[in-house]
């Protein structure tokens, strides 16, 4: 399940009695929907339409219904003429709205409603942020039934305000494999904490990835669809009942989609178990191995003078004497793979490899460019290298010295300030200037050994803060950034991949940043050698002179 984001303090309490959510401003309580639970929930009692009610009180109604799910939205579906109501599907799409919407009479029986957005929400859950100012036009039409106004033709989705999402939607990951069906890899979703919740998050695994995220996953078959559109959990299992189509799909393939299912429902607190059946017929499937990338835990690894040690631990890790020696000069910066079996040094003669278990043995030097960036090691142990300098090539190193090139079309007139790896090792996030400006996340194809080859297009991270300059991953969706306001000042953000961003204090002269979402920690290393910590909105100081920090991995 999705940690919450660190700094985040949530504010919770049950809203009982309420006619009507307001459509603009803020909203400070709401219904927890942390449990997870999967049953339809009171969020707030929207009111029915009244006798007599006229056709601005019918589309107000209607719009502040979409805040109450439960029940398919049958108070929603309420506005509606009878027609209508089988036909309007409110699942296809959300709308986050900024503001109060602003209404045009076309005709006494049609609206047109402008309304400012923020994000949309797709059928399958995935969160897409809308560019600041964009504004979507939606028509309604009214007619008279049984001598009411009713809508007789709406567009097939519902709005909410900022605060009213937060509460009545909840992020969920949904796992999809990586290209070697090793790693299991998620992909964000946010759908309404109720009764359908699964039923929704088996939708979005059969559907499949996002178009960006999909060139670093294993291909999945487009042709599994649910029988019934629904799925049932009845003491803890939940029934998964597949059309006949998924007949045609190997014994393996659908070992990898138990694999991904279970991880996926899992989250919710009441399936322990799930049970697939092909047109009504239960299947005997195997259960596969399947691995989920963890984050790291504690405080970040730092560089001192002395050597490699944790923040906090007077033991070091591999003494400063040791490193030295084997590369002649001071290092500068480091990297440690996931399970600090594997070391990586960098210092002004470029990057190299030592092996931990054997550190008198001559390293690796293994990229000797000018002004390269942190080495960072994935989740397959390879050792990414890339300068500063425009269009420089990405490399790509086992432990073992082998280097290959990792081709990188999109930054072939760019220059890279910042870059790391997520912990399933398939997606990049990376700060660049140049004709590809901006923080971008990108997946990575690899080949069929596990060898990074290519870095796909992704998609660009935007903040109305200001400019990214460095980040790295906190767990497998959630980025630290550091973000330069226009003032020159410096903050730190969390930000979900497919979701929201919580923001942290200034933290002036910050250059780097680590965090974990298991703790939660949060680390800034100011210019001067400073690091500091995020505790209760305040940056306090928990070292000094250190030249580098990073978690493992």
């Amino acid at each position: 399940m999705i940690k919450k984001l660190i700094g985040l303090a949530a504010v919770v309490a049950l809203l009982t009695g309420c006619a009507q959510l307001p459509q603009s401003g803020a909203i400070g309580v709401g219904p927890d929907v942390s449990a997870g639970d999967n049953t339809d929930y009171l969020y707030y009692s929207p009111a029915l339409p009244s006798d007599g009610a006229t056709q601005q009180d019918i589309i107000s109604g209607f719009l502040s219904a979409g805040n109450g799910p439960q029940f398919d939205y049958t108070v929603a579906r309420s506005y509606l003429t009878l027609s209508e109501q089988t036909k309007w599907n409110p699942s296809d799409q959300v709308l986050v709205q900024d503001g109060a919407p602003s209404f045009d009479y076309v005709t006494p029986e049609s609206v047109r409603v402008i309304v400012k957005i923020v994000a949309t929400i797709d059928k399958y859950g995935a969160y897409l942020p809308a560019a600041a100012g964009t504004t979507r036009v939606l028509d309604f039409t009214f007619k008279k039934e049984l001598g009411q106004w009713r809508i007789s033709s709406a567009p097939n989705l519902t709005m909410l305000i900022h605060p009213n999402f937060q509460v009545v939607f909840k992020a969920f990951q949904a796992y999809f494999f990586d290209k070697n069906h090793k790693t299991l890899v998620p992909d964000v979703r946010w759908v309404p904490s109720r009764s359908s919740t699964a039923t929704r998050l088996t939708q979005a695994v059969l559907h499949g990835p996002q178009a960006w995220l999909a060139p670093a996953l294993a291909e999945t078959s487009g042709e599994l669809r649910l029988r019934v559109n629904a799925v049932t959990v009845v003491d803890g299992v939940a029934n998964i009942d597949l059309s006949a189509a998924a007949y045609k799909v190997s014994a393996k393939q659908l070992q990898y989609l138990k694999a991904e299912l279970k991880a996926t429902l899992f989250q919710l607190s009441d399936v322990t178990a799930i049970s697939i059946s092909i047109d009504g017929s239960p299947q005997t499937i195997a259960d596969i191995a399947a691995h989920v990338a963890e984050s790291a835990t504690g405080s970040p690894i730092v560089l001192t003078a002395q050597g490699l040690s944790q923040i906090g631990s007077k033991t070091p890790i591999v003494g400063s004497q040791q490193v030295n020696a084997a590369i002649g000069t001071p290092a500068m910066d480091f990297a440690l793979s996931a399970g600090q079996a594997n070391l990586a040094v960098l210092n002004a003669y470029g990057a190299y490899i030592i092996d931990r278990g054997a550190l008198a043995n001559q390293p690796k030097l293994i990229d000797s460019r000018e002004h390269l960036l942190s080495p960072v090691w994935d989740s397959e142990n390879y050792l990414w290298t890339v300068s500063t300098t425009v269009a420089s090539t990405w490399l790509a190193t086992e432990a073992n010295g082998a280097t290959s090139i990792v081709i990188a079309p999109a930054y072939s007139e760019s220059n890279v300030k910042s870059f790391s790896i997520s912990p399933d090792g398939t997606r990049a996030a990376i700060i660049s200037v140049g004709k590809r400006s901006g923080l971008w996340i990108v997946p990575i194809i690899r080949k069929a050994n596990g060898a990074p080859a290519v870095l796909g297009e992704g998609y660009k991270v935007t903040y109305s803060q200001g400019a990214p300059k460095a980040a790295t991953w906190a767990d497998s969706v959630h980025l630290a950034v550091l973000v330069r306001n226009a003032d020159h000042s410096v903050r730190a953000i969390i930000s979900m991949v497919g979701g929201e961003d919580s923001l942290f204090p200034a933290v002036s002269g910050a250059t780097s940043i680590a965090a974990t979402i298991s703790g939660p920690y949060l680390y800034a290393r100011l210019a001067d050698g400073t690091v500091v910590q995020s505790k209760n909105s305040i940056w306090s100081v928990v070292a000094s002179n250190i030249l580098a920090m990073h978690y493992p991995g």
